[in-house]
């Protein structure tokens, strides 16, 4: 039997994360609302690297961190911030900042 599998489509991430980014402990207690699946790797999530659904001040945003599943200490590195129900997706920053990337077009194009 032969297994095919799809191929993989990795968000884009910064290479580190930035002074001011925030842990995923942090991002965890400021948020409003937190995924009831916690921390995950999907298709989405580059080597190395895991994430988070939360809603908070800036809606409803995956968090996107360089680190073991769950690792408290994770920096973020990227995150994705639904708006108008479009996925926009931005490189680097910290709770709300980063650099806007082109909107992802992998699974979350409809």
């Amino acid at each position: 039997m032969h297994t095919v599998h799809a191929p993989r489509h990795p968000v884009p991430v910064a290479d580190h994360p930035s002074d001011n980014a925030p842990t995923y402990a942090e991002v965890r207690k400021d948020a409003e609302r937190v995924s009831l699946s916690g921390p995950f790797i999907d298709d989405d999530t580059p080597v190395g690297h895991f994430g988070i659904v939360v809603s908070n001040m800036g809606g409803v945003q995956t968090y996107w961190f360089k680190g073991s599943l769950g690792d408290v200490n994770a920096r973020v590195v990227a995150r994705t911030q639904i708006i108008r129900g479009r996925p926009i997706h931005y490189v680097g920053g910290s709770f709300f900042g980063g650099s806007l990337t082109l909107t992802r077009q992998g699974n979350d194009a409809g």
